[in-house]
C-alpha cells in the first residue's frame, strides 16, 4: 500500500510587526487550507511579526504561548498537522527565530531554532542562533525543518537526509532579487538528498524588502510538483514516499558517499 501524504503550503503577506492581525489572517488561511484535508500545513517564516527584529524584544513570545495556543486549537478541529513556520521565541536566554510541529491533537511535538542566521537582515545581532538539526517522525512521515536562510547550506539537509527524513519544510522569507536561487536551491536540495522538499515563501513587502512568493514542492527527483506565483495562494500536493526508496535504489548516491575522502 503506497503511503501518500497531502502537503499543504499557505503563502501569504505578511503585516509587519502585526502579531495579532496576522494571526488572525493565518487561521483563517488554515480554515481556508482544510477545505481540502491536507495531512500537512506549513507556514511561511516569521508569520505573526514579518522581519521587524528591532522590536524583536516586545514581539517575541514563549513557546506554549497566544501562537502556538491558537494554532493548538486549530489543529485539533482540522485535523491536520500544522508546521507553524516560525514565530520570535522569547526564551530565559534571548530570542530564537523558532519553528514548531503541532499534532492532529493540539499537542506541540517539536521545536526547531534556525540555524543560520542572515546578516543582511541582522539577525544575528537580534537573535539567538539554535544549536540543533530537526528530525521528527509523524506517523505518516519522518520530516525535517529548516529556515529560509538554512536552505544554503547543504550539510544540514544531508544531515537530515542521513537521518532518514521523508519531507524536508523550509519555511521562509525569502527576498528579492534572489527568485533563481531560491528555485535551484531547492530542487538541488532535493536531488541531491533524494527526498520531498517543501519551500513556504511569504509574498508582498515591508519598509525595506519586497518578497517573491513561489512556493514549492519538489519530488525527490528534482521536479516541481507545484509551484506558486508571486500572490497570495494556497498550493497542495499528494506525494507518494514510496518514491523515496525507488530513487534512491535507482540511483544509491547515499550510500555510495565516501565521507572520510572530502
Amino acid at each position: 500500500m503506497s503511503r501518500i501524504v497531502k502537503v499543504c503550503c499557505v503563502q501569504m503577506d505578511i503585516a509587519l510587526g502585526k502579531p495579532q492581525e496576522n494571526l488572525g489572517k493565518t487561521l483563517r488561511k488554515i480554515d481556508e487550507a482544510s477545505k481540502d484535508s491536507p495531512d500537512i500545513i506549513c507556514l511561511p517564516e516569521l508569520f505573526t511579526t514579518g522581519y521587524y527584529l528591532e522590536e524583536a524584544n516586545d514581539l517575541a513570545e514563549p513557546i506554549p504561548g497566544a501562537t502556538t495556543e491558537a494554532l493548538s486549537k486549530k489543529a485539533k478541529t482540522i485535523n491536520s498537522f500544522i508546521i507553524a513556520g516560525s514565530i520570535l521565541e522569547k526564551s530565559s536566554n534571548g530570542i530564537y527565530n523558532t519553528s514548531v510541529v503541532i499534532n492532529l491533537e493540539g499537542k506541540t511535538v517539536g521545536k526547531y531554532s534556525k540555524i543560520h542566521l542572515f546578516p543582511l537582515f541582522n539577525e544575528d545581532k537580534y537573535l539567538k542562533a539554535g544549536n540543533e538539526s530537526f528530525c521528527l517522525d509523524l506517523g505518516i512521515a519522518k520530516i525535517g525543518i529548516m529556515i529560509c536562510y538554512d536552505l544554503r547550506f547543504p550539510e544540514l539537509a544531508r544531515k537530515l537526509a542521513l537521518q532518514d527524513g521523508e519531507i524536508l519544510f523550509i519555511p521562509s522569507e525569502f527576498p528579492n532579487p534572489r527568485l533563481s536561487h531560491w528555485r535551484h536551491l531547492l530542487i538541488a536540495r532535493a536531488i541531491e538528498n533524494q527526498l520531498f522538499v517543501v519551500g513556504v515563501n511569504r509574498v508582498g513587502e515591508d519598509e525595506k524588502t519586497s518578497y517573491f512568493g513561489h512556493s514549492m514542492i519538489v519530488n525527490p527527483m528534482g521536479e516541481v510538483l507545484v509551484e506558486a506565483d508571486e500572490n497570495e495562494k494556497i498550493i497542495y500536493a499528494e506525494i507518494n514516499l514510496d518514491e523515496i526508496k525507488r530513487v534512491r535504489s535507482s540511483l544509491p548516491t547515499l550510500t555510495e558517499r565516501r565521507p572520510e575522502t572530502y
